[in-house]
């Protein structure tokens, strides 16, 4: 489940990005489903940025803006020299800790990353994307209460922060209060209809609730919204094999594996997958016959 909560942090690092309203249209962080069209917006913009910094190379929001767009094109390396610079320019601005704590987080530095997200709060107590990073690192390190308690403060700051609410829930199904979860859900989506994240985070509570039918919905909905997501496609699979539904079971999974081959290894022993387990097809996309 923490691969879900992970997802909805690319939303956080770009406090001062021209690209922020581009990004809010991201429902995940793997770069494999950004598009190439806003791949080339942030190519294009880290040019215009760098041209900026040649002409004022002392104006530190240049490097927070450049820093953003090489974070949303996975150079997080890049990211993390710009938020220096703009750190050694400007020693009091939470943006740059903020996003340099994505960039740690990225990494997987979460000692480097929780530094750089207490800073920022420090540096702005009302900063909610702040808290829905730490809510992360918290979530990734298993302290889930207390990434609970940052991402209710992040709400409480930013009641229509739909992000927040998603994150939340994703914390409350590894919980296991699914019914928590599923209200929050349903406040993040009827804040944002085009969430993915929140169909996905709501179709796995249904699922794991034994609400498969709605489970079913929800990852309609989600794949509508993007087709490339391979975990909706795996969750729609197992949701397909338990209700007896094994053709369509076998396409899903055959769809997920092929966008992600790591699929294979968490469906192989999966026991959600019971009722299509002895077809050639599915021994068939699990390597034991050709």
């Amino acid at each position: 489940m923490k691969k879900q909560f992970i997802a909805f942090f690319l939303l956080f690092f770009l406090s001062h990005s021209i690209s922020y309203s581009e990004a809010l249209k991201i429902n995940e962080f793997d770069l494999n489903k950004v598009s190439r069209s806003s791949k080339s917006i942030y190519a294009a913009e880290i040019v215009d940025f760098t041209k900026a910094i040649e002409l004022n190379p002392e104006n530190y929001v240049f490097y927070i803006k450049r820093g953003a767009n090489y974070n949303l094109l996975g150079e997080y390396d890049k990211a993390i020299v710009d938020f220096n610079k703009a750190i050694e320019l400007s020693h009091n601005i939470a943006e740059a800790y903020n996003d340099r704590g994505y960039s740690y987080i990225k990494l997987g530095r979460y000692e480097e990353a929780f530094a750089d997200v207490n800073k920022a709060i420090h540096l702005n107590p009302r900063y909610s994307g702040a808290y829905i990073n730490r809510g992360h690192i918290y979530h990734t390190l298993g302290k889930l209460d207390e990434a609970v308690a940052d991402l209710s403060k992040a709400i409480k700051l930013n009641p229509n922060s739909y992000v927040a609410y998603s994150s939340r829930a994703a914390t409350y199904n590894e919980l296991g209060k699914h019914n928590k979860a599923i209200i929050d859900l349903n406040k993040s989506i009827k804040i944002n209809p085009n969430f993915a994240d929140a169909y996905n985070n709501r179709a796995v509570a249904y699922h794991l609730l034994g609400n498969y039918n709605k489970a079913l919905f929800d990852l309609n909905k989600l794949i509508k919204l993007n087709p490339r997501y391979a975990d909706a496609y795996l969750l729609r699979a197992a949701s397909y094999s338990i209700i007896g539904n094994i053709k369509s079971a076998l396409q899903d999974l055959n769809t997920a594996i092929s966008m992600d081959i790591t699929i294979r290894d968490s469906a192989k022993n999966n026991a959600k997958f019971k009722n299509i387990r002895n077809t050639s097809e599915f021994k068939r996309l699990m390597g034991v016959i050709k």
